[in-house]
């Protein structure tokens, strides 16, 4: 078993990041970092490129787990990330959230919500509040 978290770049990935690596350490289990894109999108900011891959690796090594860092290609990326959690049988995904205009929520939807709400693994939602410091 392992603890998942879906990674893109941004402060509520790296908030979410933090809480995966306590949770991994708690638990005892293997993180797995997903950042998963659209085959058509590898120049998305979402998608982490070998730069960014480099620092998360150096930031995860000193941090006292084991992990392993998936970048899934599918059509849709919350499924993407939902697919991989349950590839690699994660007892816990951990996604962070943002805040977001209810019209940005109506018209571009939340790969976030659209994790939480389809998952068959339990999730820990990290909070704009934590994401923020507030």
């Amino acid at each position: 078993m392992t603890v998942a978290v879906a990674y893109a770049g941004g402060e509520s990935s790296k908030a979410a990041l933090r809480i995966a690596v306590e949770e991994a350490r708690r638990r005892r289990m293997t993180l797995v970092v997903i950042n998963a894109t659209l085959g058509s999108d590898y120049e998305s900011p979402r998608f982490t490129g070998p730069e960014s891959i480099r620092d998360l690796e150096n930031r995860l090594r000193g941090s006292g787990v084991n992990y392993v860092i998936r970048q899934p290609v599918s059509t849709d990326v919350a499924e993407g990330v939902l697919d991989e959690a349950e590839r690699v049988r994660a007892s816990l995904l951990v996604v962070g959230l943002r805040r977001r205009s209810a019209v940005g929520k109506a018209i571009l939807g939340s790969i976030a919500a659209q994790i939480v709400l389809d998952a068959r693994v339990p999730v820990l939602a990290i909070p704009p509040a934590m994401v923020e410091g507030d």
